[in-house]
């Protein structure tokens, strides 16, 4: 049997918090190997990323790994020199995180960041680094190359900033991609997009890779195993149609429930959720840590640890009663009639017009939301969704036509806006990462807005 490229065995990671150290991740056992792509699904809060934080002997100074053995092409990365583990992140695994806008440096061209890992993994010169990035980017599906990397990351769009942080996790070669979230912030053309070229480059590189997810669509479209996490342990483990098809564990199958029909309607019933919470990391109960959101959680799983046990050669679930989780469908909640009334227009614009250094991006557009109703506006990248909320919202001034608010106009610009208006009209935006600012606890942040 040939070597795994990826081994994880009782993988333990430990965070401290208020001088005490606890565990995020608990006897994880995970195999990849050679050309294989393997999918780590949870909620957020779950504790995936630490996992995969801990493959490239990369966690924070508040991290530690109390037991654990990650072996990296048979290599125990426990026993290797710091300036050893340098080198084989990039040569042997390589990272592409959820957000490419964080992943690129904005004060540098995208040919500079491109160009020093050649030079510096490679030794290469300037001019060989620069036509290697050029191969790189072709590589990846870009067009026209040479004039990319002359521009800045926000010269360019989401799918194109994420093809280019692909470009970067294959300058040197990996055998492995661990993939954090990597489509998240893409719309749905651009991810489909972003898929097929991983599917691309695993044919024509034989390339491994990690797909750390929630999205579930996903995760059965390009996976070939599938490991399901829940509070910092391996919970179920399957080939990926064998998963799909027959859930053994009642948080899988919870999860499969959560995915929105598209025949759904909120006129017939709310979408299906999980009650309740992961725990926290000093909250992790005695027996199983699912059981107080579990649907057949019974006296005997509170009280003891679950092992995960092998249901066949390939199955594995950490469920003492893995025969009686529901096949998909059968944890929703029964359907709840919603009634809901549709009132006058609360926000409306008129013949709206916006502009971005002398181009139209939005020609007289008119649209309106009324009272109690849920209006969607859908469309590729570029297409001006997020311009006409800033328009409305008044982040950007439009060039002619008019925003209502309960039938009065609003100022075009923000800060000329009420107090009232400020407070009715509120914007959650795309990259909460971008929305924080990172310098403030979330306490003050909060009480800020409140005041």
């Amino acid at each position: 049997m040939s070597t795994p490229l990826l081994a994880f065995e009782d993988l333990c990671v430990a965070f401290r918090r208020k001088g005490q150290w606890l565990e995020a991740v608990s006897g994880v056992d995970l195999v990849i190997g050679a050309g294989e792509t393997v999918g780590l699904v949870g909620e957020s809060g779950c504790d995936r990323s630490p996992a995969t934080r801990a493959a490239q002997g990369h966690l924070p100074e508040s991290g530690r790994t109390p037991r654990w053995r990650v072996r990296l092409a048979g290599e125990d990365l426990a026993e290797l020199s710091t300036a050893a583990l340098q080198v084989r992140r990039g040569t042997q695994v390589a990272v592409v995180y959820q957000n490419p806008a964080t992943a690129l440096n904005p004060a540098l061209t995208i040919g500079r960041q491109l160009t020093e890992i050649f030079e510096y993994q490679q030794g290469q010169s300037v001019k060989e680094a620069r036509r290697a990035s050029v191969r790189l980017l072709e590589q990846v599906r870009i067009a026209e190359p040479t004039q990319l990397l002359d521009a800045y990351p926000h010269q360019i769009s989401g799918g194109m900033q994420q093809r280019v942080v692909i470009a970067m996790a294959l300058a040197g070669s990996p055998d492995l991609l661990v993939l954090d979230e990597p489509t998240t912030a893409l719309d749905a053309s651009i991810q489909a997009e972003v898929l097929a070229l991983f599917e691309t480059l695993r044919a024509e590189l034989g390339l491994a890779m990690l797909l750390i997810s929630h999205d579930l669509a996903v995760v059965r479209s390009v996976c070939d195993r599938v490991a399901v996490m829940y509070a910092g342990e391996i919970v179920e483990s399957a080939p990926v149609r064998q998963l799909f098809e027959q859930p053994r564990h009642p948080y899988t199958a919870s999860l499969m429930d959560c995915i929105p029909r598209g025949e759904a309607h909120w006129q017939s019933g709310r979408l299906a959720w999980i009650p309740g919470n992961p725990p926290a990391l000093d909250d992790r109960p005695m027996g199983c840590a699912f059981a107080p959101r579990c649907p057949i959680a019974r006296d005997a799983c509170r009280h003891q640890a679950i092992p995960l046990r092998r249901l066949d050669q390939t199955h594995r679930s950490r469920c003492l009663f893995p025969e009686e989780t529901a096949p998909p469908g059968g944890n929703r909640p029964p359907a709840e009639p919603i009634r809901r009334s549709i009132g006058g227009p609360v926000l409306a614009c008129e013949d709206l017009v916006m502009e971005y250094g002398g181009v139209r991006i939005l020609d007289r557009v008119s649209l309106d939301v009324r009272e109690g109703e849920t209006v969607a506006l859908v469309g590729e990248s570029g297409s001006g969704k997020s311009t006409l909320a800033r328009g409305l919202t008044g982040l950007t001034e439009p060039v002619a036509g008019k925003a209502l608010l309960e039938g009065h106009p609003l100022s075009r610009q923000q800060r000329q806006r009420g107090l009232n208006a400020r407070r009715a009209l509120q914007m959650v935006f795309q990259s909460p990462e971008n929305t924080l600012n990172a310098s403030h606890r979330i306490g003050p942040a909060l009480a800020r807005a409140i005041r």
